[in-house]
């Protein structure tokens, strides 16, 4: 009888560290850095939607089609482009939601930009 609990007190503890051995580690995800490419023409921009976490460090690279006055709303970023630039955007993703992208001289929606929050 003691070598049978002995045998089942055995497994258990090798199943034990098996289990904290072998699981899966996730690290905690933290603000990143984002670069992300778009392009931007007066009917719109492509990706039409960009997303990124809370907290992220976003860098868009936007290659210009068509001269527009881009404004992401929410953060109140506002910039005239012209056709044929490349032009660079950089913001901190601090406020969660959804934000429309418009070309402010025409009310036209380019996209959006989409902040997903972080576990809290």
């Amino acid at each position: 009888m003691t070598f049978r609990l002995f045998i089942v007190a055995a497994g258990a503890i090798l199943l034990v560290a098996l289990f904290i051995l072998l699981r899966p580690v996730v690290a905690p995800q933290g603000p990143a850095e984002r670069s992300i490419a778009v392009t931007v023409s007066a009917d719109g921009m492509e990706p039409k939607q960009i997303a990124v976490g809370e907290g992220d460090r976003v860098t868009l690279r936007l290659t210009v089609r068509s001269t527009v006055r881009f404004h992401l709303h929410g953060y109140d970023i506002e910039r005239d482009l012209s056709a044929g630039t490349t032009e660079t955007v950089e913001l901190t993703a601090t406020l969660t939601g959804r934000f429309e992208i418009e070309d402010e001289a025409t009310k036209t929606v380019l996209g959006e930009l989409v902040v997903e929050p972080r576990g809290r």
